[in-house]
């Protein structure tokens, strides 16, 4: 396994304390069958997510509003390391609390 290969991971591993305490529930998405993909579900004031990653550096970002099913947030970005990738998931959830 390359290093990107589980860079969600190693992400999730750092920074969950940090998630949680911005009020995010997190949890692996067991979902999908995808042999090569991860992701990761977050839910939280209000909104709900996946962060998807698909070796060896594609990330989705996909956000909505519970309570309306609007989406929020639908990206995907090439992310080449995890300091960048918790840059990103830092970015995305102060504008989901803001918004």
């Amino acid at each position: 396994m390359s290093e990107n290969q589980n860079l969600l991971l190693q992400w999730l591993q750092a920074e969950e304390d940090d998630v949680e305490a911005r009020g995010f529930e997190v949890s692996m998405n067991e979902g999908g069958g995808s042999t090569t993909a991860t992701a990761v579900d977050l839910e939280g004031h209000g909104v709900g997510g996946t962060i998807c990653h698909w070796p060896p550096s594609t990330f989705e970002f996909y956000f909505i509003e519970m309570s309306t099913g609007k989406v929020l947030i639908l990206e995907t970005e090439e992310v080449k390391s995890q300091s960048e990738l918790g840059s990103r998931v830092k970015s995305i959830l102060e504008e989901l609390v803001v918004a």
